[in-house]
C-alpha cells in the first residue's frame, strides 16, 4: 500500500512470520540414499559436508550419481 506520503508499506497481514527459523533436517534425501547403499561411506560423507559447507548437495548427487551407474 502507498501512504499519502507516497511512503510504500506492507499490510501487517502479508509480512513474512519472524520467530526461530524452522529446524533443518541433519541430512539430504541424497545422503540418505548414499548411506543406505554403502554403509562404510559416513566418515567420507561428513569430510564432504565439512569441505563445502552450503554447497554439498551438489557433490553428494555427483556421487550419487556415480554409485548409481
Amino acid at each position: 500500500m502507498i501512504e499519502p506520503t507516497g511512503r510504500k508499506y506492507r499490510l501487517p497481514e502479508h509480512r513474512y512470520p519472524r520467530g526461530p527459523a524452522s529446524p533443518r533436517s541433519d541430512s539430504t534425501p541424497e545422503e540418505k540414499l548414499l548411506r543406505e547403499r554403502l554403509l562404510e561411506v559416513g566418515e567420507y560423507l561428513q569430510a564432504l559436508k565439512k569441505r563445502s559447507p552450503g554447497r554439498s548437495t551438489l557433490a553428494l548427487r555427483r556421487l550419487l550419481q556415480l554409485v548409481n551407474d
